[in-house]
């Protein structure tokens, strides 16, 4: 848990590809705050995500700017074509 606050010292939050790596069990075992938001399509039709982490008991400022994400962008609004 410290070696997560040091390495988001000087970040507002933290934004990494959705499903991959291992951001989900780092803040998991952490309990970093963490939101996924769609962030685009790949070639294929297929969606992909992006993974917004946060300060430990910051999700006010997390929530904030993952709203303020979407709002900025459409992505929510549309689906993969099937």
């Amino acid at each position: 848990c410290r070696e997560m606050d040091q390495f988001l010292a000087g970040v507002d939050l933290l934004v990494v590809p959705g499903g991959q790596g291992r951001s989900l069990g780092i803040t998991n075992l952490t309990c970093h705050p963490c939101a996924v938001a769609p962030c685009g399509f790949r070639e294929d039709g297929r969606p992909y995500s992006a993974t917004f982490i946060g300060h430990l008991e910051d999700e006010a400022r997390l929530a904030s700017f993952v709203a303020a994400w979407q709002r900025s962008t459409e992505y929510h609004w549309r689906h993969p074509k099937l």
